[in-house]
């Protein structure tokens, strides 16, 4: 019975190496195409840890910043090999697509708020009281909007662009990530921006119709980085 594992070890192999040269051998003339977020700090570590695994696979990339609702667009039209980092669920909204596991990193929701207007936030539910603003597309808000049934809400077009509306005191709570909020804030220089954090999720590579073929090889090379402790490394 040995000698059959063997076997089986040695066609898997040959079935991933021969996938790795297919896509290399299509994408020759020019770097296959990652999308990400637009002014999403965690959306781009993603990108970036990516555009590592892929070179393992000897598979060229570039990361391109496109607004959430392009991302979905462009992907399943195959028009990008994928996008950079997508919560679990995702795929349930966009069944075309595929998720790549295990996952890549992770996304901490956060509600940043002015210490000056009243707000107290001790859980998830007490985002009910509040007006709230956040990114359109970008589905960890979703979520938690969705879960928590709220109703005051604004959409902003990109995470710059919520925090500035923040700022103005458009609405008294931003949803966004925790890295993509610290970013923005610190890059305008906004004061007294108190943060609370509603949870902690993994993002996960997604695959567009015509490259999920790709996943049991990436997904193996992922599983390898994240063992030996350089996904994070990646990202620094």
């Amino acid at each position: 019975m040995p000698h059959v594992n063997a076997k089986i070890v040695i066609w898997r192999q040959l079935f991933l190496t021969l996938i790795v040269a297919a896509i290399a051998a299509d994408c020759r003339a020019e770097p296959l195409r990652i999308a990400y977020f637009t002014g999403s700090a965690r959306s781009k570590i993603g990108a970036l840890i990516m555009v590592e695994v892929y070179r393992r696979a000897h598979i060229d990339t570039v990361a391109i910043a496109m607004p959430g609702a392009r991302n979905s667009v462009e992907a399943e039209a195959s028009m990008v090999v994928g996008e950079s980092v997508r919560v679990w669920d995702y795929v349930d909204a966009h069944p075309a697509l595929t998720r790549v596991e295990p996952a890549v990193t992770a996304w901490s929701t956060v509600a940043f708020y002015k210490a000056n207007q009243g707000v107290t936030l001790n859980s998830i539910q007490d985002l009910q009281r509040y007006s709230i603003g956040y990114v359109r597309g970008t589905r960890a808000a979703d979520n938690v909007i969705k879960e928590q049934k709220l109703a005051k809400l604004t959409a902003a077009s990109t995470p710059e662009a919520l925090f500035k509306m923040l700022n103005a005191d458009r609405f008294q709570i931003a949803l966004d990530g925790g890295t993509n909020g610290n970013y923005w804030i610190a890059k305008n220089n906004y004061q007294n921006i108190e943060k609370f954090e509603i949870n902690r999720i993994p993002l996960y590579h997604i695959l567009s119709p015509k490259y999920k073929y790709l996943a049991p090889a990436l997904s193996k090379i992922i599983r390898q980085m994240a063992a030996a402790g350089e996904l994070s490394m990646v990202a620094a």
